[in-house]
């Protein structure tokens, strides 16, 4: 009966290519990103294993503890947002590394509020 209820509710929706992408857009978009932007990293985990993304957020929460980190989320399979009380943590985990969880490398970059997910490239990081 509920089914039947729901599926009458939205047959009638249309999800055309211009309409998914504004529904379903691939980029970081949240409310007043502009003004935290310098205290935001994505992070991306390169590796050919299959990856637990909430052991990577527990362990990386633990490593930089509460008065380096604010939050670390999972974005998409193996990027994370992970965000910073001040610029300097920032930039001082930025200028740091490498980075590695169970043997495979965390890179790190710079938000930027005008990318999607995809558009970072992660094609070097500090050693």
């Amino acid at each position: 009966m509920a089914s039947h209820y729901l599926f009458n509710q939205f047959q009638d929706l249309d999800f055309t290519n211009e309409k998914q992408g504004a529904i379903f857009t691939p980029t970081i978009q949240w409310e007043s990103l502009n003004e935290e932007s310098h205290l935001i990293i994505i992070g991306k985990l390169i590796s050919s294993n299959s990856i637990d993304d909430n052991a990577v957020v527990r362990a990386f929460q633990g490593i930089w503890k509460t008065d380096k980190l604010v939050s670390i989320m999972n974005l998409k399979s193996c990027y994370y947002r992970i965000k910073f009380p001040t610029e300097d943590i920032r930039n001082d985990i930025l200028s740091r590394g490498p980075r590695t969880f169970k043997g495979d490398w965390l890179a790190l970059a710079a938000l930027n509020p005008t990318y999607s997910i995809d558009d970072y490239t992660f094609l070097s990081m500090n050693i």
